[in-house]
């Protein structure tokens, strides 16, 4: 299959594209102008003679050139005769957008599902029906207004459009970015399946999202088959809907999909090493901890946190998770007493540095001491930003931007002078949404600097052991299951 005709088409028609603006109006055509698609676009429309400057088609059959690909967004009613327009037209695929098809699970919805099978069948691939279609920034394919054309390397597979937005919406606002992602809706042709193992060997893609709400046995057992090829290369991580009755119900009124037994899901994914998330949240958090560190060799933590009361709630939050924090060595906390012997300090498991923190370089020298101990895995800062912000907004120590930058560079410093994965959390107690807009942005550019930051231990702590999951299951697979390499 030609899969750049879907990701990298020379021409894409619009049929259904209105010059109307308003909320129940499809947004493809002037989401597919604003990203300034390369290619040619073709409205297709009998009512009307242009589209936002683009001269309109009353059939797709009217379009001089040829057409790669086709986006449908008409009434149920006149999907099938727009369809055999496609497939006279020669166009290699069909994106249809309208619903009301199996997922409906009415006579009528399946008779209509089972007709445009027929017709399609070996004349037209099929994403859909029901569904929002292809998001590929790198060939400036949106679908909505305000979706970035900046292109990444992650590739994400949906059976809802909703949830594919959201995801998009998500990840691109901490900044993380796309190679391609799909959503398939009721999946009447290709399917999830499909997507992942074209994914799995695209080397614009290093790693994987799946939100998947079921499918049945046979797509299943291929399903997991594909994860277990592509997971010692490309981390799959897998959103399931219907862990709860409710939501298994509410799965097959979405795309009619069999949402099936989620235990027995969690066992198969876990086996084929899957990682497996509850929410977007945890898809963002895994995809920054293992951009950042790749790989993690043990739980065993060496902690830095300001407060003796916060060193205590830190030891039981993250121990809690099933890190542990060994003993200081008598070498390093003597190398840590002459480098900080200011009042209150404490020179545990985790450190509190107190006051002497506020001298960056003893912060650096630190974790530094902390790097060289031999049982010490992995190296977690912890800071409570209540007490930095009022040195700026009520004492006036510096300003708001001195803060940000001075926060920045402490812990990309730390970053780059130590050998072992540094990870860090950052956070405010108090509701101020003025802190929460300074650390969002502290957070980001940290991140891109390659230190994994958070806004929670809780966060942190599961992003750690998945990471670490991850890493062992990796290499408990046989060699003959690495089927995919990357240049």
């Amino acid at each position: 299959m030609d899969w750049d005709k879907l990701f990298r088409p020379r021409s894409i028609a619009v049929i259904g594209a209105s010059a109307k603006q308003g909320i129940n109006i499809n947004l493809f055509f002037p989401s597919l102008v604003k990203a300034k698609f390369p290619g040619k676009l073709y409205p297709v429309n009998p009512r009307v003679s242009e589209v936002m400057g683009y001269p309109a088609y009353r059939s797709v059959r009217e379009i001089p050139d040829p057409v790669d690909y086709a986006i449908i967004a008409v009434p149920r009613e006149k999907v099938l005769g727009v369809l055999e327009d496609c497939i006279a037209k020669g166009v290699f695929a069909a994106h249809i957008f309208t619903a009301g098809f199996s997922e409906t699970n009415t006579p009528e919805g399946k008779r209509l599902n089972q007709e445009l099978k027929e017709l399609a069948s070996g004349r037209i691939r099929i994403i859909g029906p029901n569904c929002v279609g292809i998001y590929c920034p790198g060939a400036h394919m949106a679908y909505l207004p305000q979706q970035t054309i900046m292109a990444g390397d992650i590739g994400f597979v949906s059976q809802s459009g909703g949830h594919n937005s959201l995801f998009i919406e998500t990840a691109t606002s901490q900044g993380l970015y796309f190679s391609k992602a799909v959503s398939l809706g009721n999946a009447m042709d290709l399917r999830v399946n499909d997507f992942l193992e074209y994914l799995g060997g695209d080397p614009e893609t290093r790693i994987m999202g799946c939100y998947v709400e079921g499918m049945e046995d046979v797509e299943g057992r291929r399903f997991f088959e594909l994860v277990r090829k592509i997971s010692p290369v490309k981390p799959v991580m897998i959103m399931k809907a219907g862990r709860a009755e409710a939501g298994s119900r509410a799965a097959g009124s979405h795309t009619g999909s069999l949402a099936g037994s989620y235990p027995l899901w969690k066992s198969i994914a876990t086996q084929a090493n899957a990682v497996l998330v509850n929410d977007f949240t945890e898809m963002v958090d895994f995809i920054w901890i293992y951009k950042c560190l790749r790989r993690l060799p043990g739980l065993r933590a060496g902690v830095v946190c300001g407060g003796g009361g916060n060193s205590v709630w830190c030891a039981d939050s993250l121990c809690s998770f099933g890190l542990t924090m060994p003993p200081l060595s008598p070498q390093t906390q003597k190398k840590l007493l002459q480098l900080t012997d200011a009042v209150g300090t404490i020179v545990q498991n985790p450190i509190d540095p107190n006051f002497s923190m506020l001298d960056p370089e003893v912060h650096y020298r630190v974790f530094e001491i902390l790097d060289a101990q031999q049982d010490i895995d992995i190296l977690i800062n912890i800071g409570v930003f209540d007490f930095t912000y009022h040195m700026m907004k009520t004492w006036g120590v510096f300003t708001q931007e001195e803060l940000i930058q001075n926060e920045i560079k402490r812990l990309t410093t730390i970053g780059k002078r130590v050998k072992k994965p540094f990870v860090a959390v950052l956070f405010h107690v108090a509701e101020n949404a003025d802190m929460s807009e300074i650390l969002n942005r502290v957070r980001q550019q940290v991140r891109k600097c390659g230190v994994p930051c958070y806004s929670s231990m809780e966060r942190m702590a599961t992003s750690i052991l998945r990471l670490k999951a991850y890493c062992e299951r990796r290499e408990s697979i046989r060699p003959p299951y690495r089927t995919y390499s990357l240049p």
